[in-house]
């Protein structure tokens, strides 16, 4: 449930979510002061540290609020939340957008009839009167479609969202930047040519045109299809059955010419036109002729008749012939959560599985950027390589409605890619492509497997998601395949794989010092290095360091973010920065699971629980198989004392994977909490079997401690002093909690303070940590949580 239902910001009351939009998230709010329902939009989370897009957001409500009409949106207020996040208080209509209404089915009978076209005039005159009163304050909407445009239940036009205006002599966005929907897009807002009213005009063409037909005048299978269609197309003749319906066509086809000073030239000539069909006076500047055929088909028109008419039947009888198989039934919202399966690798070089399960992930990455997508993530997928796939199982295990499936084949320097889609429910398959392409070229096919997936999908674009799609992350092949290879090895999690990630993705950065990627690569290498293989204070700065770098080269990059929100969360305890840092990570990639999973860990440091909680359950539903997720959700059981909770979920864990030992050592402290040693210490034996670290030992020996076994917790210390002799790394705040259970105090604040200047990971969690509760109530205790800024 969204965390602003049921809220009050100021004095309206959070009802229901209505929407979200590349400028805002709209709610439907009551107004407790003036008892009324109002629409509140709010800045998204990613723009809100954005000076520039909240300037641009601002400017939309001012520019909106000076326009009072009875088809523009009504702006009551502009104000900003306590924690500083700016919003607009609108009128709140009862309705439809004329989106929705389109989708139906039911607006566009065919062919076009009476009642049809005077509804299309009708609503065509409340657009160019809202119009024309923004175009008299020197206000250009340029983003009207059917999305922005609610039909309320009297029949009433709202004109909604002025984001994208352009304020005479004010530009708010990036100059030669293609803005609003590029279906609705004019030719020389696609060219990046400065833009008037008569964008604006053009646009509502393309909305009444699609009104009268049921389809937009220009289309094509891709963005740069469609890009060329608007700029060299022109527009299928539309048939209507009345003389209202063919003047209206010739209005259109004069809204729609390419060349600006072509079309009409004020918004107030279209409403003169569109007003004089409607009275029936007849004196419309655009004549029938002039629009229903282009100049060079005026002959034509009888021919073009009967080939429409013989379309007609010969569609009549393929329709009842095959009507189950002609039309894709719309994509359930189920269907637009996904899942990408391990791609086969079937190259001759078994040595490929690196560049197959890298496909996997660059996969999961492009379409993670797309805002109407639920991607699941890696770790979840990665169960399903090498193994019997049953369709329906899969999809009720990740619970997912789509998954995308494919198979690669590889050589020195070419591909053969092999892509499906196909829904969980009935395995149907919505879109396949074969790629043969040159090794150079992977970045690209990426780019079309994520468009496809969009189209196949009926999801929207968004401007910003097209220009992520497009980018290619590294001009070297060479340096991509090392990047490559460090993702694979680095999913070993064991030293020696760490180290070879370490290796390769230095030597990627070394055949290209911009590849930002790698340096994000580089950072989580030595993140997992840390602590277990390293001390603290020698790996993370390198991983601070090469995070860094990676933002300076790409600042979208959610990964980067996020390894540089672990660095000060969990090494340098600048908590507020590594929250901020954190939620940009989310902003950049909702679909990034480990940003919402350690997130979440620092916020159990804090002892918010139960905001940790819901990034927890925001990770699973991401990453659903994740087995160490799941199993640090358990937290906020285990710091609380929720023994029985904790224990439930525990066992549900084992009895599902009884060889997942991590979960042993949370039976072991659940139980250590519990004051059952016995079983506690045959937990953590059982863990020991499998891992025999440092970090597992010493817990050992901490329980043996607080179970009175002091020769045993003594003989833990000696085992762990030699292993540090011999240069392994050893937790100092692990030996520390040994000390407080023997009650030695003082050698127990000896080892806090070595870890404390180690920075050791441990001793994050020492401000709700039970273990050292015994030494809480010392000044000692007390100045230490002060210096680590809790």
């Amino acid at each position: 449930m969204d965390r602003l239902i049921g809220k009050t910001i100021s004095h309206y009351k959070i009802l229901e979510k209505l929407g979200a939009g590349g400028m805002g998230v709209v709610y439907k709010a009551q107004d407790t002061m003036l008892e009324r329902l109002v629409a509140i939009k709010f800045l998204p989370p990613y723009l809100d540290s954005d000076e520039k897009q909240t300037q641009r957001f601002l400017q939309e409500a001012k520019a909106a609020s000076s326009l009072d009409h009875p088809n523009i949106c009504t702006i009551h207020e502009i104000n900003t939340t306590g924690d500083g996040n700016m919003f607009i208080v609108m009128a709140y209509y009862e309705g439809e957008t004329l989106k929705e209404k389109l989708a139906s089915g039911k607006v566009y009978p065919e062919p076009v009839e009476g009642w049809q076209v005077e509804n299309s005039i009708d609503v065509g005159i409340q657009l160019a009167e809202g119009l024309m009163a923004a175009h008299r304050k020197g206000i250009v909407h340029r983003d009207i479609k059917p999305a922005n445009i609610v039909i309320t239940g009297d029949g009433i036009a709202k004109i909604l969202d002025f984001g994208l205006a352009k304020v005479s002599g004010q530009q708010l966005t990036k100059s030669n930047t293609t803005l609003g929907t590029l279906a609705y897009s004019p030719p020389e807002q696609l060219r990046g040519q400065e833009v008037d009213q008569r964008a604006d005009i053009w646009s509502t063409g393309v909305v009444l045109y699609q009104m009268l037909t049921g389809k937009r005048p220009f289309t094509g299978e891709t963005e740069e299809a469609l890009f060329f269609s608007i700029l060299n197309d022109d527009p299928n003749p539309i048939i209507t059955e009345d003389d209202n319906g063919d003047a209206l066509s010739a209005i259109i086809n004069k809204t729609l010419q390419k060349r600006p000073e072509n079309r009409y030239q004020q918004t107030e000539a279209l409403l003169n036109d569109l007003k004089s069909i409607q009275s029936g006076t007849g004196d419309s500047t655009a004549t029938t002729q002039e629009i229903c055929c282009p100049p060079n088909q005026q002959d034509k028109r009888p021919l073009i008749w009967a080939g429409v008419l013989t379309i007609l039947a010969i569609f009549t009888f393929l329709f009842w012939i095959t009507k189950d198989n002609l039309f894709h039934k719309t994509p359930s919202q189920n269907a637009r959560r996904i899942a990408v399966l391990p791609f086969d690798n079937i190259s001759p070089d078994s040595q490929n599985e690196y560049f197959a399960d890298g496909m996997t992930e660059e996969m999961i990455s492009r379409l993670s950027q797309i805002s109407g997508l639920d991607v699941i993530a890696r770790s979840s997928v990665m169960q399903y390589k090498n193994v019997q796939r049953d369709i329906k199982e899969i999809g009720k295990k990740l619970k997912v409605g789509s998954l995308l499936t494919g198979s690669i084949r590889k050589n020195d320097v070419q591909m053969r890619i092999s892509v499906q889609l196909i829904t969980v429910e009935d395995q149907t398959n919505l879109w396949s492509q074969d790629y043969s392409r040159e090794f150079e070229s992977v970045f690209a096919v990426q780019q079309d497997i994520a468009e496809q997936v969009a189209e196949a999908l009926q999801i929207e674009l968004l401007a910003g998601e097209q220009l992520q799609l497009a980018k290619s992350l590294t001009e070297n092949t060479e340096a991509h395949q090392l990047y490559l290879k460090g993702r694979f090895a680095m999913y070993e999690f064991d030293e020696e794989g760490l180290n070879k990630a370490k290796s390769y993705f230095q030597q990627a950065i070394a055949l290209d010092s911009s590849f930002a990627l790698a340096y994000s690569g580089l950072s989580d290498s030595y993140y997992f290095l840390s602590n277990a293989y390293l001390p603290p204070d020698v790996a993370m700065p390198n991983a601070r360091n090469a995070a860094q770098t990676a933002i300076n080269l790409d600042s979208s990059l959610a990964e980067a973010y996020a390894s540089l929100a672990t660095f000060y969360a969990f090494y340098d305890w600048n908590w507020p920065k590594a929250e901020r840092l954190f939620k940009k990570a989310i902003s950049l990639n909702s679909n990034y699971a480990n940003a919402y999973h350690y997130y979440g860990i620092m916020l159990c440091y804090f002892g918010r629980f139960k905001e940790a909680e819901a990034m927890f359950n925001k990770a699973l539903l991401l990453d659903p198989l994740s087995l160490s997720i799941e199993l640090t959700s358990i937290w906020p059981d285990l710091f609380q004392g929720k023994i029985e909770t904790g224990l439930e979920k525990t066992h549900k864990i084992i009895e599902r994977e009884p060889n997942f030992f991590p979960a042993y050592a949370m039976l072991g402290w659940l139980y250590e909490r519990a004051g059952n040693y016995d079983l506690s210490i045959a937990s953590f034996e059982r863990y020991k079997e499998v891992s025999d670290y440092p970090w597992t030992v010493s817990f050992l020996g901490y329980i043996y401690a607080r179970a009175g076994m002091i020769d045993k917790a003594n003989a833990i210390l000696d085992t762990l002093f030699t292993l540090e002799g011999q240069g392994v790394h050893i937790s100092p705040s692990t030996i520390a909690s040994i000390y407080v259970a023997l009650s030695n105090r003082d050698e127990a604040f000896n080892w806090l303070e070595r870890a404390y200047i180690e920075k050791d990971e441990e001793l994050g969690r020492v401000n709700i940590n039970w273990l050292f509760d015994d030494i809480r109530s010392d000044p000692r205790f007390t100045d230490l949580i002060k210096r680590m800024n809790f």
